[in-house]
């Protein structure tokens, strides 16, 4: 019974010694780092974060990070920084997006989830670890895949560099900072700008297949003036005008815008084609100086 109780005490010795052994190592880590944490991967936060470096905070928040705030040229509205490895795109003075450069100079790599990415780790694995993921339009001196919504993207191109960007779930890579801040208040189209997306949506080749001219009632095209298009624009298809009309008669063919949306920045047509049994829309961006088409639908009844 002594040597037992001899025993349980020299083990309890042990355990006590260990713990303190962990102690000072830890004190000491500490110690030698000046109280910094220890460096770890990057964390990858989809549309919120890189990293230190949150979306939507204030640039002058930037310095409180550590390293030295650099800015680079930018414009009116649109501001470039870099934060030691990171760099950062403002719109009117905050983060809209962060970016490391090269997945493959950055020591520690990365992480998302808690699950760390390594620097050497094959692009089509890094893809892989997030959902939703399709490639972007190609573009000179390399092509982008976006993930989590546009949360995340990741660049590459020639050799093995291997861009990791954090944006707002949503936005797209080739987003102004107009597009970014586009508040989605009303903003009326102007005359001509009306005039020419209202052409294009009779354009659309989505709607082709409906139009049937050759069939009684159909060219010119009869459209519904109506509180959408009560300004009765000079509009053309099937090298006629269009025939404005305010009281159609029950069942005939006739054309109908139902609504017209837009800020700064987007614009959506809605319409209908009762006669085919057909209704959709049209989506429209501001890019540069112009409107482009963003999405088109049509769907039967």
């Amino acid at each position: 019974m002594e040597n037992e109780s001899r025993r349980f005490y020299l083990l309890n010795l042990v355990v006590i010694a260990c713990v303190l052994g962990l102690m000072f190592a830890a004190g000491r880590a500490s110690a030698e780092s000046g109280g910094r944490q220890i460096p770890i991967p990057i964390p990858i936060q989809p549309g919120e974060a890189l990293g230190p470096v949150k979306l939507g905070v204030p640039v002058a928040s930037l310095a409180a990070i550590g390293p030295p705030v650099e800015t680079l040229p930018g414009s009116a509205d649109t501001a470039f920084l870099t934060v030691g490895p990171y760099h950062v795109r403002a719109c009117g003075g905050r983060v809209t997006e962060v970016w490391l450069d090269d997945l493959r100079k950055t020591p520690l790599g990365v992480s998302y989830n808690g699950s760390p990415i390594a620097p050497s780790t094959p692009r089509d694995a890094v893809i892989a670890r997030f959902q939703g993921c399709h490639d972007t339009p190609p573009r000179i001196g390399g092509a982008f895949t976006e993930c989590e919504n546009g949360g995340v993207r990741l660049g590459y191109g020639m050799g093995d560099f291997l861009q990791v960007r954090v944006a707002a779930k949503g936005t797209r890579l080739d987003d102004e900072c107009a597009d970014t801040l586009d508040d989605g208040h009303a903003v009326p189209l102007s005359a001509a700008d009306k005039a020419d997306l209202l052409q294009r949506v009779l354009d659309l080749d989505v709607l082709s297949p409906y139009w049937h001219p050759d069939r009684p009632g159909r060219s010119p095209l009869p459209m519904l003036r109506n509180d959408a298009v009560s300004d009765v624009p000079p509009l053309h298809i099937f090298a006629y005008p269009v025939a404005w009309t305010e009281a159609p008669a029950p069942g005939a063919p006739v054309f109908e815008i139902t609504s017209i949306e837009s800020t700064a920045r987007r614009v959506t047509i809605r319409f209908r084609w009762a006669v085919e049994g057909v209704s959709g829309e049209a989506r429209f961006r501001r890019r540069f100086n112009s409107w482009v088409l963003d999405s088109r639908s049509v769907a039967e009844r």
